[in-house]
């Protein structure tokens, strides 16, 4: 069934396909009075053009669901150097972000070719990690402040680099799907870009062992920009790209650390390759990439969790666990019962609060 333009009964000018409304937000302040006035009618975002066909982006099946682009709203806003934060709209892609930044020397750190097309919106109310990174943290430990559209208006935000312990209430609504406001903009942290860059490619016997090595180096106070646990014939590699100042003491360290490991060790530079085929960079390869989350790990036990995993790498490594990832399509793995009942609590309370 094809889209036409038509009025819709609260919104006006807007786009139906007999099932379905579609509405582009043209900036982000206009989105609180969409929400308000389509009231308690369901809605859901969405980036870019209306789906091909009824069925296509649809959302529980919901007829009379109201589609909000925000696909339009794409502009990086500002880049402050001297305090690195960019503000932006979050319909823009991380792609384009990384490309005005590097214009001016900055980054966001190093985007996946499988995030570069995703937008800030759409990345930031995911429920998964996006980017894991030793060095730069994932993508949302970045965000300074959020603005969220509500039904009576936009809510305020503060760039607060260094925050208080306790519940960061700011940043509720990453992660949540925008069921704590719908994303309008951010701020992110930025860092200059470093040209000095180093790759290690270090082949050990298992995928424990290879765990205990990473987290040596880290252990060490060494955080690479990226790193990658993956199966290399009968054996495991950790991949990793070392950035930032002094590079060469970070390296005599690192060496230092791999030849103090009781381990069988076998080094060498092959990770650079593999950092060209992941990542993507400004005029580089565009192609799209598909790498999905697929299994979460507790512990230092991670060959178990690695198991019947075809093709498994592990980009997202820490102290307390690890993430498993496929280079398919793959649904993430299942959220912990506990805290996705608690979570449907919390926003079911906000969704009646807002209502009264």
């Amino acid at each position: 069934m094809s889209w036409r333009s038509a009025r819709h009964p609260r919104l006006g000018a807007a786009q139906t396909n007999g099932a379905r409304w579609w509405v582009r937000a043209a900036t982000p302040e206009a989105l609180p009075g969409i929400l308000a006035a389509l009231g308690d009618a369901p809605w859901r975002a969405t980036f870019g053009a209306p789906p091909a066909d009824a069925n296509a982006n649809a959302n529980a099946g919901a007829d009379g669901l109201c589609l909000i682009d925000l696909g339009g709203l794409d502009a990086v806003r500002s880049v402050e150097p001297d305090n690195g934060v960019a503000h932006v709209e979050a319909g823009c892609t991380w792609s384009g972000l990384e490309r005005t930044l590097a214009g001016r020397g900055l980054t966001v750190g190093p985007i996946p070719r499988w995030l570069a097309g995703r937008t800030v919106g759409e990345t930031l109310s995911d429920g998964w990690t996006a980017r894991p990174s030793p060095r730069y943290g994932r993508l949302r430990d970045g965000v300074l402040a959020l603005r969220t559209a509500l039904p009576t208006g936009l809510t305020g935000c503060a760039v607060a680099p260094r925050r208080a312990t306790g519940p960061d209430l700011g940043r509720l609504p990453t992660g949540a799907g925008h069921r704590a406001g719908l994303i309008a903009d951010a701020h992110i942290r930025v860092w200059p870009q470093n040209t000095e860059r180093a790759w290690r490619r270090l082949k050990l016997r298992g995928w424990n062992e290879a765990r205990a090595a990473a987290m040596a180096i880290f252990s060490e106070g060494l955080r690479p920009a990226w790193w990658c646990l993956r199966r290399d014939r009968r054996q495991v590699a950790l991949e990793l790209e070392m950035h930032g100042p002094r590079l060469n003491g970070q390296l005599e360290r690192l060496d230092a650390v791999v030849d103090g490991l009781d381990l069988t060790v076998h080094r060498d530079d092959a990770a650079a390759a593999l950092a060209a085929e992941r990542f993507w960079q400004p005029g580089g390869e565009t192609e799209p990439l598909t790498m999905s989350p697929i299994a979460a790990v507790d512990g230092a036990d991670l060959a178990a969790g690695v198991k019947g995993i075809a093709k498994a790498e592990v980009w997202d490594l820490r102290p307390e666990g690890a993430t498993i990832y496929v280079p398919r399509a793959a649904d993430p793995p299942p959220v912990d019962d506990d805290w996705a009942a608690l979570s449907a609590r919390v926003f079911a309370a906000l969704a009646d609060g807002s209502r009264r």
